[in-house]
């Protein structure tokens, strides 16, 4: 993996240009960084009580950004 893609997925959540909602459910999961965020399946984080479709988006978004959409497992 390319050092500029570990750097991002380093990165701590809340450092990161997203909500309030979203930095507090990643802390409610115990994740810290991008990179322990897309480590969980897609379908796992839906199903976890207070993740939303918008808190989707925003990860999406993000990841996007930074050409690494691919990383988000199914």
């Amino acid at each position: 993996m390319p050092a500029i893609e570990n750097e991002i997925l380093n990165q701590k959540i809340s450092d990161l240009p997203f909500t309030e909602d979203f930095k507090s459910f990643s802390q409610k999961l115990g994740v810290n960084t991008i990179g322990e965020m897309v480590a969980i399946p897609v379908a796992e984080l839906i199903k976890s009580e207070g993740f939303t479709y918008h808190g989707l988006q925003e990860l999406i978004k993000v990841l996007k950004e930074n050409h690494m959409g691919y990383l988000l497992k199914q």
